[in-house]
């Protein structure tokens, strides 16, 4: 009995396609944002440079981007795209705080230059991470000299 649907007057059946539909849609969405979350663009000391690999990353990210623009779309839901960028614990805390803004937006340069929607980018350069730091933990860049981009999904 738990699988019958309620009764509803005046109803012999009820399309349940478009809940199918949606639930495609939602599952395609978390692949998208855990395809874009992956993605970690690495700098090596004292620099902000985008290097030909990463520009090679941001432009397969930039078509993740674009289908998760369109598949939120379909579902009534609105995103922003978090760049967050970060430096090693060498140098001044200064200097750390200004490489990683730099770092941000670099990469937010290079999406808006792409085609990516700059309503549709928050950045912010956080510094340096300290090594045990919770952050750390789950930052997925080697050096901590990186940028990463998080999914915010209403």
């Amino acid at each position: 009995m738990p699988n019958k649907l309620p009764f509803i007057w005046g109803e012999s059946r009820v399309d349940t396609s478009q809940l199918y539909k949606l639930e495609n849609i939602q599952q395609k969405i978390v692949q998208l944002i855990g395809s874009i979350e992956e993605v970690v663009i690495e700098f090596t000391s004292n620099s902000s440079e985008l290097v030909i690999n990463d520009l090679k990353s941001i432009s397969s990210l930039i078509e993740d981007i674009e289908d998760l623009k369109a598949y939120s779309e379909k579902a009534g839901r609105i995103f922003k795209l978090g760049i967050l960028g970060f430096s090693d614990t060498t140098g001044t805390l200064s200097a750390n705080n200004d490489i990683s803004e730099q770092r941000t937006r670099i990469v937010h340069e290079e999406l808006v230059n792409q085609g990516i929607a700059e309503e549709d980018l928050l950045a912010k350069g956080f510094g340096r991470v300290a090594n045990k730091s919770e952050i750390n933990r789950n930052l997925n860049c080697i050096s901590q000299r990186c940028v990463i981009i998080e999914v915010y999904l209403d």
